[in-house]
């Protein structure tokens, strides 16, 4: 069985205090049936409340590259031999937002920062383990673009507001595979709640005319989630995963260096 401290199963979490990562991945998200909470329109200065009885399917994707950091905090020693593995995490990178009807899409560029917490339960005999995750991210509002575009004599402004958190709870088998490049995997699977929810807002301006819309649509999704990290060579990790509904889907890669701190000035 692999040692604790060289198991797979830790892959995203530093090993106590002192202890950190710095990860690099590719996040992607493709949601086909969000639902409208509120819609709303104004034509110089009227406003009028959209009937939402039969709106409109929307869609929204993103596909992002990201710079995480997990910060290890002290081991917590449980019954037995059991222990609990925790960090929190922090997320910055950029993405791609795209959201559309069947009439008009909206797509444009921007950050995406985040946050959240990791824990994973292992006993030293057991390859079992088990985890709970917790991740936050935002956009903090970008700019994006119509198509088909508006008129060419108009000007206009879009804004397009992402935030999503989901909560994860993961179970899995880590072993040895007897090879230097990889000595550890750990495959898993679980369930998730995932909340997405985008708020779309835009005016535009003509000879004489100003118009303006507030949209905001919701996802609200249990999924199933499934994925594999691995031991690369020395204190590099390795995670794959993907969750799934029967209409939505998202994926993640990344790879994560572990170090410790009173290591860099040895």
């Amino acid at each position: 069985m692999v040692p604790v401290e060289q198991s797979a199963a830790l892959a995203q979490i530093p090993q106590g205090l002192g202890s950190f990562g710095l990860g690099a991945g590719y996040d992607g998200e493709f949601l086909h049936d969000m639902k409208f909470t509120k819609a709303s329109e104004s034509m110089n200065g009227i406003v009028r409340n959209l009937n939402l009885s039969n709106p409109p399917k929307i869609s929204f994707n993103y596909n992002a590259g990201t710079v995480e950091i997990p910060i290890g905090l002290p081991t917590l020693h449980l019954f037995g031999d059991s222990s609990l593995y925790t960090a929190p995490v922090f997320i910055v990178g950029g993405a791609v937002y795209d959201v559309r009807n069947k009439f008009v899409s909206f797509a444009g560029s921007g950050p995406m920062i985040g946050g959240g917490f990791g824990s994973t339960i292992m006993n030293a005999h057991s390859p079992f383990f088990g985890g709970l995750d917790l991740l936050y991210r935002d956009n903090l509002g970008v700019g994006v673009s119509p198509s088909p575009s508006s008129q060419a004599n108009s000007s206009f402004s879009n804004t397009l507001h992402y935030y999503e958190w989901n909560v994860a709870a993961r179970g899995g088998y880590s072993f040895g595979t007897g090879f230097r490049a990889v000595p550890s995997i750990a495959p898993w699977a679980g369930v998730e709640f995932d909340s997405t929810n985008v708020k779309l807002t835009g005016n535009e301006n003509t000879r004489g005319q100003s118009f303006s819309f507030k949209n905001e649509v919701a996802a609200n999704d249990v999924k199933g989630i499934a994925g594999l990290d691995a031991r690369l060579c020395g204190q590099l990790f390795g995670r794959a995963q993907v969750s799934f509904n029967d209409t939505d889907y998202a994926v993640m890669a990344k790879l994560v260096y572990q170090f410790d701190l009173g290591n860099l000035w040895k």
